[in-house]
């Protein structure tokens, strides 16, 4: 605390100030938003933290993303640390595994618990519940590259391939938004309707070379459910 003081009186010496020592915080405590990066071990990339639920069957606090941001596509173990700005945020909960071709993925999701001391919150307001994702919808979104943007749903014709933590995979039943939605490290975002802020679909990936952007829905669809449907929306 001494040598804080010195520092701070060095720097601030124009400011009213007062050092309060906090008791029960945990060391290298952060206040957690969605729309904020994360990743599972430096140099592996990283992506964003798409918001905030409660498991219904203990109520344990949770966030999610994307499995390849935080699972590595189905290769980290449960319990695997996941980091921000090189503090321990939360730890690899549960994932809706990707599945390899030929077979198509409708969702890639990943739950983490997250880590005691570090405090959560909603950059603007919990969603409005879930609502259905359609083409012809204005939607926004929250990510750690791009910030806050604003697109339309469109269909995409067919399966796409993307490759997810240096894999390829194929998804179906998947929407895009055409211009500057998204990019790398945006995977995870929420991606809300415009209009009432429900929740519609999950940002997951770019494409490369390209200004299209895609995401999965989240109702009505059976790969995720099995998992979703395990959590509620956290305050």
């Amino acid at each position: 605390m001494p040598r804080l003081r010195k520092v701070v009186r060095e720097h601030f010496v124009d400011m009213v100030f007062k050092l309060v020592a906090l008791k029960g915080r945990v060391k290298g405590s952060i206040a957690l938003l969605d729309g904020s990066n994360i990743l599972r071990d430096a140099g592996l990339g990283q992506g964003t933290i798409g918001g905030w639920l409660r498991r219904k069957s203990d109520g344990v606090l949770c966030g999610f993303s994307n499995n390849h941001v935080i699972a590595l596509a189905n290769t980290a173990p449960n319990g695997a640390p996941l980091f921000r700005g090189g503090v321990r945020i939360g730890n690899l909960s549960e994932i809706v595994t990707l599945c390899a071709p030929p077979t198509p993925n409708t969702a890639d999701f990943a739950v983490f618990t997250i880590a005691p001391g570090h405090v959560h919150r909603w950059c603007n307001t919990i969603p409005n519940g879930t609502s259905p994702a359609r083409a012809g919808l204005p939607v926004t979104k929250i990510g750690f590259a791009t910030g806050t943007t604003n697109g339309v749903l469109c269909n995409v014709e067919g399966g796409i391939r993307v490759q997810l933590a240096g894999r390829d995979f194929l998804f179906d039943g998947i929407f895009a938004v055409h211009g500057n939605f998204a990019d790398n490290g945006d995977s995870g975002a929420l991606v809300r309707s415009a209009g009432n802020g429900a929740a519609v679909a999950i940002q997951f990936a770019h494409a490369t070379g390209s200004d299209y952007s895609y995401v999965f829905p989240l109702q009505g669809n059976t790969q995720l459910a099995p998992v979703w449907n395990k959590y509620d929306w956290l305050n």
